[in-house]
């Protein structure tokens, strides 16, 4: 009899193990499946909120120098302060001063560039960043537009011409 007893507890045990391991699965899922759009903002997706972020930035940059939005068909940006939006492409020295070569988001079809003098300051934080992307303020003193030409030779002897 105490056999019996005890079988049928292990039995009962063992199928009631069964029925929550069973039902945890689904219950999981539902339960994910109906908290997910709770975990992220309804109102803004990553991308909204890098670009509020970086409006932000921008808007600080533009009160604390009175500068303006680099704007190419805008032809009041030259000497005075200019928010510009860059991808920092390096540093070089010429005739004894520190230039940073920088190429200047606009959204057009055109790409600008800029050379900026800096101080040794500004070089060492370029150095000491993570990122290449950025923005400067600075004080456009001349634009020059030109079109640069590369030739290119091919293993079939034929001169390509790339602007």
């Amino acid at each position: 009899m105490k056999r019996r007893v005890k079988s049928d507890l292990n039995y009962t045990v063992k199928s009631l193990f069964e029925i929550a391991v069973n039902a945890l699965l689904p219950a999981y899922i539902l339960i994910s499946l109906i908290t997910l759009p709770h975990c992220t903002g309804r109102d803004e997706s990553t991308a909204g909120r890098l670009k509020s972020a970086k409006q932000y930035s921008a808007n600080l940059l533009l009160q604390k120098f009175d500068a303006r939005l680099f704007n190419i068909n805008s032809g009041d940006i030259l000497n005075r302060p200019v928010v510009l939006d860059t991808l920092m492409m390096g540093i070089f020295r010429k005739d004894g001063q520190d230039f940073l070569r920088a190429e200047v988001r606009c959204g057009g079809d055109k790409k600008y560039y800029a050379e900026l003098r800096c101080g040794s300051e500004i070089i060492n934080a370029y150095r000491r960043t993570k990122s290449n992307s950025a923005f400067l303020v600075a004080k456009i003193s001349r634009i020059d537009d030109c079109a640069v030409v590369a030739e290119a030779d091919s293993l079939d002897g034929k001169t390509a011409r790339y602007n």
